[in-house]
C-alpha cells in the first residue's frame, strides 16, 4: 500500500499542470492535454501585460494571432497558411513571453507549457 501511494504521488506531480503566476492567467490546450491539430493555442495575461506566443520553437507574428482586447487574451490557429502550417500529431511545446506595457521585451520573462495533438 505504501508503494503505491509512492507511485501515484510522483504521477501527480508529473501531470501537474504547468505553474501559472501574476502576470500569466492562463494558457490554452492546458499543460498536458490532448488536442485537435487545428484546435487554438493561447494565452491570457493580466491586463497589465502583452506577450507573444512561441509555438514549437517558432514565433508567431501577430497578424497571425487573434486579440481579444477584454480580456487581455492572444490565440492562434495553426493551418493552412499560418506560419506553422497544420500542426502535426504528436507532443508540441508552447511558451509565451510576457511584459509590462510600455516596458521592452524581457526574454527572461516566459510559461512554458506542452500539449499534444492528434
Amino acid at each position: 500500500m505504501l508503494i503505491v501511494a509512492g507511485i501515484n504521488s510522483v504521477e501527480e506531480r508529473e501531470n501537474r499542470p504547468t505553474v501559472l503566476n501574476s502576470a500569466v492567467r492562463s494558457v490554452v490546450p492546458a499543460d498536458g492535454d490532448l488536442d485537435l491539430r487545428q484546435g487554438v493555442v493561447g494565452f491570457t495575461l493580466d491586463p497589465r501585460y502583452e506577450g507573444r506566443l512561441v509555438l514549437d520553437g517558432v514565433p508567431i507574428p501577430d497578424d497571425q494571432l487573434h486579440f481579444a482586447a477584454g480580456v487581455n487574451s492572444w490565440t492562434y490557429r495553426p493551418g493552412p497558411g499560418t506560419e506553422t502550417g497544420p500542426l502535426r500529431p504528436g507532443r508540441h511545446t508552447a511558451r509565451v513571453y510576457y511584459w509590462e506595457r510600455g516596458r521592452a521585451e524581457d526574454p527572461a520573462q516566459f510559461v512554458e507549457w506542452r500539449f499534444s495533438s492528434h
